[in-house]
């Protein structure tokens, strides 16, 4: 939904959001975003602190409510338990590093795994979100390379996500159902005989079935990638430590490593500022660190 009609909502209805907030998901289709959508968009965004959060959420919750009187949908997902702002920042607190050998377990575990594999590789390698995997095209993929292309950076495939991408190329079937592209050069594929007729919801359902399956959450096989990305560009512990535990104090190094953190983000499709990223994924990284002693 564009920035400026949602902008503009807030203003007619008298709704409080943050700008950043608002630019956020106004790249989304938030009509179409479930419970968990709405839970991995509040932890990538480093919302975390509980009067952020209860006062976001309540935001949040409003404007859904505008939705469903003008009509634009008859659902509002802040109705649910699980976006409780009480919730919200349990999750928040609870960010577990999954492992490669942790991951393949995972997939082991699946039915379908010529196109599960896929699927979690690729929220592990850097896709955030059902909804960026599902606009991926085929013009993106550059399998000779092994990369995949975005407006703003660069996915580099893993040897692993490459073969998983060939097979999932190749594979047409599922459950005994045949698969298709919902759209015109799309790279993913859904079951044309589910109940619904909306292929993003199809999809969407779809990998989020293969995640929880596997044993994962989407917004944990994000974080852990992006862990491994840190540490490939670092090269070591000690530097992946200066990166977290700098002295706060030490006004000028915090700056830098900031600005070294987010550059290293913005590689990685991960939009934020430093100050945010080095504060939302520490977590991530001592999970990390506890795995691999």
């Amino acid at each position: 939904m564009e920035y400026q009609k949602l902008a503009n909502l807030c203003e007619e209805y008298g709704i409080d959001i943050q700008k950043k907030i608002l630019e956020e998901i106004s790249e989304k289709d938030i009509l179409s975003m479930n419970e968990e959508d709405w839970l991995s968009l509040f932890l990538t965004m480093g919302l975390d602190n509980m009067q952020t959060i209860h006062k976001t959420r309540t935001s949040l919750h409003k404007l859904c409510n505008v939705f469903q009187l003008i009509g634009d949908t008859d659902y509002n997902p802040f109705d649910s338990y699980k976006l409780e702002a009480r919730n919200i920042y349990q999750s928040a607190k609870k960010n577990i590093y999954i492992t490669p050998l942790e991951l393949d377990t995972g997939i082991n575990q699946l039915n379908n795994k010529e196109i599960g594999a896929c699927i979690l590789r690729l929220f592990y390698e850097g896709i955030r979100e059902a909804g960026d995997l599902y606009q991926i095209t085929m013009d993106q993929i550059d399998l000779e390379n092994r990369r995949i292309y975005f407006k703003n950076h660069t996915l580099n495939m893993s040897e692993d996500l490459y073969h998983s991408m060939k097979i999932y190329l190749d594979t047409w079937d599922m459950d005994s159902f045949k698969l298709i592209r919902p759209y015109e050069n799309s790279f993913v594929k859904v079951n044309q005989y589910r109940s619904t007729t909306d292929f993003f919801i199809n999809f969407s359902n779809t990998a989020s079935r293969f995640v929880s399956k596997a044993g994962f959450k989407k917004i944990h096989l994000y974080g852990s990638g992006f862990i491994n990305y840190l540490y490939k560009k670092c090269g070591s512990i000690d530097k992946m430590d200066e990166l977290f535990y700098a002295n706060d104090k030490v006004r000028g190094l915090m700056m830098e490593l900031c600005d070294e953190i987010e550059t290293y983000g913005r590689e990685y499709g991960l939009f934020l500022e430093g100050k945010y990223i080095r504060y939302r994924y520490k977590s991530y990284y001592e999970s990390f660190k506890l795995k691999n002693k």
